[in-house]
């Protein structure tokens, strides 16, 4: 009897494709409802509390460049393992992972500054507000959904060392090739959500 050994086995790609779209679906809820309750503090929904508006490191201008050129290396990679050209495949996804580490080192001093901003501006507005008006300093809000972003390009990152793995194992080629897909996927929807959040942050501030 003849068995199939796990690394061998591929899951069928309709369902595979239909897994992943689900997971993009749960986080994307994930995203939309932080940046809508962000909204919803910023126009005042739940009260009458003073606004302070934000303010973001220029530096994350420069982390939205360069998670825009991942994007498109993790493209170029999509398209080099459908020409059954694996050197640059491994090239491209060096380069993704590579770029994707830069924008955390650019994300996490910036997240510092904004985490830095909150606390010695609440310190200070506390003692100068009556108590019938609270600050409310979205700072806070911003920082965990700018942090939630940071930890789901980590998990890309690690995504991204399983699949090059497997291009080692030559478990890939022009006609299978899936998870290469998924990945950029994956990064294109993380592009997504921070060009969508960096915007709204932008025109809130």
């Amino acid at each position: 009897m003849t068995s199939i050994s796990k690394l061998d086995f591929r899951p069928p790609r309709r369902a595979a494709n239909i897994g992943m779209w689900l997971l993009l679906a749960a986080l994307g809820m994930l995203f939309v409802s932080g940046m809508l309750l962000y909204v919803l503090f910023y126009l005042h929904v739940f009260g009458n509390a003073a606004t302070i508006p934000v303010h973001l490191p220029a530096a994350m201008w420069i982390s939205t460049a360069v998670l825009l050129v991942a994007s498109c290396t993790i493209h170029r990679a999509v398209a080099a393992v459908r020409r059954q050209r694996l050197t640059p495949l491994l090239h491209w996804l060096y380069a993704t992972s590579a770029l994707a580490a830069v924008f955390l080192a650019i994300q996490f001093p910036c997240l510092a500054k904004v985490l830095a901003a909150y606390r010695a501006a609440t310190a200070s507005i506390v003692a100068q507000t009556s108590a019938a008006t609270h600050p409310l300093r979205l700072d806070g809000l911003v920082f965990c959904l700018i942090l939630l972003h940071a930890l789901h390009v980590i998990g890309g990152i690690v995504a991204m060392g399983i699949v090059t793995v497997n291009v080692y194992r030559g478990r890939y080629d022009h006609e299978h090739y899936t998870p290469i897909r998924h990945a950029a996927w994956y990064w294109h929807f993380l592009d997504g959500v921070w060009l969508t959040m960096f915007a709204i942050f932008l025109t809130t501030r």
